[in-house]
């Protein structure tokens, strides 16, 4: 029976993917999106972690979408790109924030429940990744016992890389037979994912240099897109 079952289910799949008349959109614009994430960090072999709280962090991306949908079932297909500034709370002062370089992309599949050749809204399950890079420097003076003054520097590069699962609701209007307004709103939990920090302090013509990581999982991240499209 099950054989059978998956048989059908097969031929369903194969048969709406052949069949209908499939409509592609390609989608440019800006996205901003909020992240909230939480730190830790594994003390032991044994998978103990120590919570590190969490932290926010901001991406102001260009983006770039493609989607295909069959208009005559409904299934649907995107894939998001998006490169631009990665913004979040500063690691080397109490206030302030960092700058940083991002890149994110995402692939989903869903269901398009509106498919005019007017207007198109989906709604869909999505797996992304985000990365991000930073690099910061501080500076300070420092009176040594001998009564001279040093400034010591802290370098510091910072990286983050996650994986997250969520849904989008993804939409375009046409003006034209071609070109109209594409935008989406997306939520996401973070499944997991890692930060790494490369350090260096300098003082006194000496170098020191050190490496850390810990673990990124949970809390969400909300991406809303706006832009332009181009249907085909």
């Amino acid at each position: 029976m099950k054989k059978i079952i998956l048989a059908v289910l097969l031929s369903l799949a194969s048969f709406m993917a052949f069949a209908g008349d499939w409509q592609s959109t390609i989608g440019t614009g800006i996205s901003f999106t909020d992240e909230e994430l939480n730190q830790k960090f594994k003390l032991f072999d044994n998978g103990y972690y120590l919570d590190l709280g969490g932290f926010w962090q901001a991406d102001i991306d260009y983006d770039l979408t493609y989607l295909l949908v069959n208009k005559e079932f409904g299934l649907s297909f995107k894939a998001d790109a998006g490169i631009g500034l990665a913004i979040m709370e500063s690691i080397l002062s109490e206030s302030g924030y960092d700058k940083g370089f991002h890149l994110s992309g995402d692939i989903g599949v869903g269901y398009s429940f509106l498919r005019s050749d007017r207007a198109t809204l989906g709604l869909f399950a999505v797996f992304g990744m985000n990365y991000a890079s930073y690099k910061t420097s501080s500076e300070t003076s420092l009176s040594l016992p001998n009564g001279t003054e040093e400034k010591p520097t802290w370098d510091l590069e910072t990286s983050l890389m996650h994986y997250s699962v969520g849904a989008d609701l993804t939409g375009v209007f046409r003006f034209t037979k071609h070109l109209g307004l594409f935008g989406s709103f997306g939520a996401r939990w973070v499944m997991g994912g890692k930060i790494k920090v490369s350090s260096t302090a300098k003082i006194a013509g000496l170098s020191e240099s050190a490496n850390l990581s810990w673990d990124i999982n949970g809390k969400y991240i909300l991406t809303p897109k706006l832009g332009v499209s181009w249907t085909f």
